[in-house]
């Protein structure tokens, strides 16, 4: 291949690069930022009827989350432990006497 035409191609393929890594980092709007940054996922564990479900939840918004099956706030992020490989809800301490754990 002509030196000429690889370089050409090379820098073509730099371009290209460059453009596709400016979209990603600028090509996106406000809009979309702000609606995923005002919800997270959970995967949870319903303690009440001890059934599991994924919620979107506010981000202001402390556990315990409304479990959809039952309809009480007793859904808790599930956590995940490395050496057994098991999911579970770690044990809960109440901050306020009179509120939930």
């Amino acid at each position: 291949m002509n030196p000429t035409v690889r370089n050409w191609l090379y820098g073509l393929i730099i371009i290209a690069g460059v453009g596709g890594a400016g979209y990603m980092l600028f090509g996106r709007t406000k809009e979309n930022v702000a609606v995923n940054a005002a919800h997270y996922s959970i995967d949870g564990m319903c303690l009440a009827c001890k059934s599991e479900a994924q919620l979107s939840v506010p981000r202001e918004e402390e556990a315990p989350h409304r479990c959809p099956k039952c309809e009480q706030r007793a859904v808790y992020p599930l956590w995940y432990c490395e050496d057994c490989k098991k999911r579970f809800v770690p044990v809960l301490e109440s901050r306020d006497p009179n509120g939930p754990p």
